[in-house]
């Protein structure tokens, strides 16, 4: 965060805020933008929630555009380590690989490796939820963009808050519930690994479709 807990009593601190930074991002809680920067770099990705913002502030970076904070605004809410939404991680991690696979490479071991660390501290912390939601959106991830396409928010989202409380018992030892996690991520894992580079391929390509007018007129059944 920028400006995070400085004095605004100190003349310093004032100074500090006419400093020109280099963001990458706008949060979409306050983000404005003109009419002609859309037709740019066109709408945002259908995600619903989550890194959409972020992704479309890469858009805008890439294309030589600046990104300028206002020091006096902000937005008051709590944390996001405090509000401990497990369906949430559903959507940071599908978006955010898909965010990646769009303007980046991510690699295949890296990912791999990053959920599968998530994967065995939840386990081993009996949070079953927890680590049934990565896996879930890792595999989401790996649908690729028709995925994102053919899914209904609306009748999608209450079923991932569902699955985010699934075992009521999580706080307890299930060894079956963890083998049978355990073993659903490396059967996850290892498909992805032979279509890995095809998925990455078609996020890519996928983009400039699924920023469109034409695709949101169509996703949102407009005429």
């Amino acid at each position: 965060p920028l400006y995070n807990n400085i004095d605004l009593r100190d003349t310093n601190s004032l100074n500090r805020l006419l400093k020109e930074e280099n963001l990458d991002y706008g949060g979409f809680w306050f983000f404005s933008f003109s009419k002609e920067l859309v037709e740019q770099i066109k709408l945002p990705l259908p995600f619903f929630i989550k890194l959409d913002d972020v992704e479309f502030g890469l858009r805008i970076k890439e294309l030589g555009n600046n990104i300028v904070p206002f020091p006096p605004l902000a937005v008051w809410h709590l944390p996001a380590s405090a509000k401990n939404i497990n369906w949430e991680n559903y959507y940071y991690v599908r978006n955010d690989l898909a965010t990646y696979a769009i303007h980046y490479s991510p690699g295949y071991l890296d990912a791999v490796k990053h959920i599968t660390k998530v994967v065995i501290e939840s386990l081993a912390k009996f949070d079953y939820d927890r680590a049934q939601v990565f896996i879930e959106a890792f595999e989401d991830y790996t649908k690729g963009p028709e995925f994102i396409k053919k899914v209904d928010p609306e009748s999608f989202h209450p079923y991932i808050i569902k699955l985010s409380k699934s075992y009521d018992n999580q706080k307890e030892t299930d060894k079956l519930a963890a083998i049978k996690l355990w073993n659903r991520w490396l059967t996850v894992a290892i498909k992805s690994s032979i279509e890995w580079s095809s998925v990455s391929k078609q996020w890519k390509s996928a983009a400039q479709e699924m920023t469109s007018t034409i695709f949101w007129q169509q996703y949102l059944g407009l005429k």
